[in-house]
């Protein structure tokens, strides 16, 4: 249990230090750039998301006894992945749960700051 409490921890902080600094930077560099540079930002950000929730259910659904039988036949990617299917609860949970959410949190705000971009724009003709 004391495991499971010192894991709850180091990803609350994680994802809190992560979601302050990319919604910073996001921020920061959406208001300053044209909106259709601004737009394509927000897209990465989306289609990062997208990656990182797949990773994160592939890991979570993926049987270990293939990687096995690789990494008896030396192949270096096995290892990484029987490292990351070991620890397959924690790496779901970061790519889905932290870096997957962060995303679609982040996109949300540099839509917000695009869509206030264009308000002001469109105010401003008239």
């Amino acid at each position: 249990m004391k495991n499971n409490w010192k894991w709850i921890i180091e990803i609350s902080l994680i994802a809190l230090a992560l979601s302050i600094l990319f919604t910073f930077l996001s921020n920061t560099v959406i208001s300053k750039v044209s909106i259709i540079i601004g737009l394509i930002i927000t897209i990465i950000i989306i289609f990062i998301g997208i990656i990182f929730d797949m990773v994160g259910v592939a890991i979570a659904a993926v049987e270990e006894a293939p990687f096995n039988s690789m990494a008896s036949k030396k192949k270096k990617a096995a290892k990484v992945a029987l490292k990351l299917i070991k620890n397959k609860d924690r790496v779901s949970s970061f790519c889905c749960d932290v870096i997957g959410d962060i995303c679609g949190i982040i996109s949300g705000s540099t839509g917000t700051v695009i869509a206030v971009s264009l308000a002001k724009n469109n105010s401003n003709d008239l």
